[in-house]
């Protein structure tokens, strides 16, 4: 191949993967709707997808996983904002909360209820 050529597949490929963040978080907070409780974590992320927004919109955003005695709880966090945004904060994100791999609700509200049924102290996020 030509150097043109492997620069010109490269721009080809980066356009057709210019998803932008509105158009994520819209993905997502129509993925949402067809998740059951119930479902495993492999399940969910089949679909919900790995789309993203280049450079920092990933699917999942981030995860964080808590342990409260022989029960693992992990929270998903996908980008549901319609806004575009250069830094992501706690409001452009929504959590979904697995207990031992199993989902059991999706929102700010489920997590915070699921931290204090099982007693979850957390250090500052």
């Amino acid at each position: 191949m030509t150097r043109l050529t492997i620069i010109l597949s490269a721009l080809l490929l980066a356009a057709c993967n210019n998803v932008t963040h509105m158009e994520v978080g819209a993905n997502n907070r129509q993925s949402m709707l067809r998740l059951d409780l119930g479902i495993s974590s492999e399940t969910m992320i089949g679909i919900m997808g790995t789309e993203t927004a280049r450079p920092d919109i990933i699917n999942p955003f981030k995860r964080e996983i808590f342990q409260a005695g022989d029960k693992t709880i992990v929270a998903y966090y996908y980008y549901t904002s319609d806004r575009a945004t250069h830094r992501v904060t706690d409001d452009e994100i929504t959590p979904v909360v697995f207990i031992d791999n199993k989902l059991v609700g999706i929102g700010y509200r489920n997590l915070e209820d699921t931290i204090e049924k099982y007693r979850i102290e957390i250090r500052n996020r």
